[in-house]
């Protein structure tokens, strides 16, 4: 069995990811990074408070057989450039940099249309950081780039709401190479995410119509 570490653990595809970890036989402790403990109890979960700088990092005393890069934000809730950077991009740096290993996995949540030489803001950071985890040294890379998020989220966004309802429309209408553009559900990438895993997938970069078909 192995040892998990998720961070990013609070937000709607940690708290997924971790809800589908406590019954998946195949992990025996959950380790969770965050400023606040996790919603979830069971025997499986160990948390770690951290503020993800690299001296608090560097405490840990842990070794993970997995890494869980759930960890993110938007440009509206970061505020700034700036704040967003720190946030999705140096925090999972750090974390990576932290826990590099060759025997060590790591799944990294990205973006669909992730690019380093965007010209879009978010899209450019988290190509960026996909960048940078290729050069580091781990047993397997798993870069997931899901499309629109959906799944019950804690706070009310209307604007997100109405943009729910329009991608689930338009997902109808979505076929043949246009299908990794439609919406897919926490679940479903929670799913995909323990089953490269366990069924010991190939390291890539994963779209999202390959995501949604995994974890059907």
């Amino acid at each position: 069995m192995k040892k998990a570490l998720v961070f990013g653990a609070t937000g709607l595809i940690g708290k997924e990811l971790i809800n589908q970890l406590i019954q998946d036989n195949n992990f025996s402790e959950i380790i969770v990074l965050a400023r606040r403990k996790p919603e979830q109890n069971s025997e499986k979960i160990k948390f770690f408070q951290t503020d993800f700088s690299v001296d608090s990092l560097n405490l840990l005393e842990i070794n993970p057989d997995v890494i869980f890069s759930c960890f993110g934000t938007t440009m509206k809730k970061a505020g700034s450039k700036e704040n967003f950077t720190a946030i999705d991009y140096q925090i999972p740096l750090n974390v990576a940099n932290r826990f590099e290993n060759e025997t060590a996995q790591w799944v990294l949540v990205s973006s669909i249309g992730a690019n380093a030489d965007s010209t879009n803001f978010y899209l450019s950071t988290k190509g960026k950081l996909e960048n940078e985890l290729l050069k580091l040294k781990f047993q397997k890379l798993f870069i997931l780039r899901p499309s629109f998020l959906l799944g019950k989220r804690e706070e009310f966004r209307l604007g997100e709401k109405i943009g729910i309802l329009f991608i689930k429309v338009l997902g109808l209408l979505l076929i043949g190479p246009l299908k990794k553009y439609k919406g897919i559900y926490d679940r479903q990438l929670a799913k995909a995410m323990r089953l490269m895993i366990n069924n010991d997938l190939k390291s890539g970069i994963y779209e999202s119509d390959q995501l949604q078909k995994l974890g059907q």
